[in-house]
């Protein structure tokens, strides 16, 4: 998977905290710098068991046991399906400012 300057700029758009946490950390976690140009990045593919060990052995590093659990049982908001939220993000969009954002004035 890529990810790239313009991925960090929608994501920013998310409005659900959360989520937009949780994808921001991802990007940054899995990143691997590749050669593709335009600073992209690699993401590394890991399987879904692993995933989840290792993201359940940070939390509870991190967090400690208590927190962690709080963490994992806080409430979610009802999410909009991804497809639908960028095509909004999209419409939204200033062209200009985006270009900027991405790839320097």
């Amino acid at each position: 998977m890529i990810s790239s300057p313009a991925h960090k700029v929608e994501i920013s758009a998310i409005s659900d905290d959360l989520e937009r946490i949780d994808l921001l950390l991802l990007l940054e976690k899995m990143a691997v710098q590749s050669n593709v140009g335009f600073e992209m990045t690699m993401i590394k593919n890991i399987k879904d068991k692993d995933l989840i060990e290792k993201g359940t052995k940070i939390l509870f590093k991190e967090l400690g046991y208590a927190d962690a659990i709080r963490f994992l049982s806080i409430p979610r908001d009802e999410r909009e399906e991804s497809v639908k939220r960028h095509r909004k993000w999209q419409e939204s969009l200033d062209k200009n400012y985006f270009f900027d954002e991405v790839f320097g004035p």
